[in-house]
């Protein structure tokens, strides 16, 4: 099979204008809410060419022999010069809240604020700072029916803000395409649009070029611990998660009883997951986005069973995917940790 591509610029296909001059592009995209990215690399040697300008939206497509998968569409941050040899790196971030090349507007995402909210629900305020960036929200109703106290907003984005309620609670939130997504955490569900299961795939020894994993048992937190106020008795209580001696306390307290036991159960599950890890390396897969469920077969323990002890994990949550097609081939490189059944 033959590595092939498309790129798109503003809507308009500029695959061959760039086909003589492409050196690189690499595509990553990532879980939470980092912003996927893109960067292109150009040949300049020599040649007039005349790269995208500040602005511009392009959409990139990787794939074999004609079959190509839209992996997304970014927005051109810069376009720096290079050399020797001579070359123009194109470095873009994904058009989170693009409705067209001039509807980006992530700038205002991470612009700080100073206000309160007065006690709500999660999905009042979500919803709120959805209409002020005017996208939609997409989230599930446990989460937007979660009872939150007066809040300060004090110097601190939307972004910030959203990520501080949803977290604790084990959630992401990630804006895509015109839309404000919240999702369930290492959940193996889409961070696009509708929050729906993704199928998992295995991954097999021999289907690799490279891998590393770990596991740091010893660093793990085994329990969580966390607390609320009791207006009735007027007492604090705890709620706790796992069993051990290597315990967390988080210093804020849970709105209630309900939110205690959510958040316990979503941090323990968050260091369960860190303590584990896996990167693979391989042939390029268009087939693999972060966030995916993927089941390893056929490595060493600890990745996989050995015939006296289970792997780390039965199935690993894709973190971070890393797409590059060059002119000496096309590579796809992820890392995951650990899933946890929810």
């Amino acid at each position: 099979m033959k590595p092939d591509w498309a790129i798109k610029a503003n809507g308009k296909d500029v695959t061959q204008t760039f086909k003589p001059y492409l050196v690189s592009i690499r595509v990553r995209d990532e879980s939470k809410d980092e912003a996927d990215s893109l960067t292109i690399t150009l040949d300049n040697s020599g040649t007039a060419l005349a790269p995208p300008t500040q602005g511009d939206e392009l959409e990139i497509l990787l794939g074999y022999d004609g079959k190509l998968t839209a992996l997304g569409k970014f927005i051109v941050d810069k376009a720096s010069f290079q050399g020797p040899p001579d070359q123009v790196v194109i470095t873009c971030k994904s058009a989170a809240f693009a409705t067209g090349s001039s509807g980006f507007a992530l700038e205002s995402w991470l612009v700080v604020k100073t206000r309160s909210w007065e006690p709500s629900t999660l999905g009042d305020i979500a919803k709120t700072i959805a209409k002020e960036h005017g996208v939609e929200l997409v989230a599930p109703g446990d989460i937007l029916s979660m009872a939150t106290p007066h809040l300060d907003q004090t110097e601190e984005p939307d972004a910030g803000l959203i990520r501080r309620l949803v977290q604790p609670r084990g959630y992401v939130v990630k804006p895509v395409n015109g839309k404000l997504v919240i999702v369930k955490e290492g959940a193996g569900l889409t961070t696009s649009a509708d929050n729906k299961p993704l199928p998992s795939v295995t991954i097999k020894r021999g289907e690799v070029t490279t891998y590393s994993g770990d596991w740091q048992e010893g660093a793990v937190y085994d329990q969580v611990v966390t607390h609320w106020h009791d207006v009735t008795t007027g007492e604090t209580k705890y709620e706790t998660a796992g069993e051990g001696s290597r315990t967390f306390r988080p210093k804020t307290p849970s709105v209630d009883q309900a939110e205690a036991k959510q958040q316990a159960d979503a941090i323990l599950k968050r260091f369960t997951r860190q303590g584990g890890k896996m990167s693979l390396s391989m042939p390029g897969r268009v087939d693999l986005q972060s966030e995916k469920l993927v089941t390893v077969e056929g490595f060493p323990y600890p990745l996989s069973a050995s015939p006296t002890k289970a792997a780390i994990a039965k199935q690993w949550v894709l973190k971070s995917v890393e797409h590059v097609l060059s002119r000496s081939g096309f590579t796809t490189s992820v890392t995951g940790e650990p899933f946890i059944q929810t």
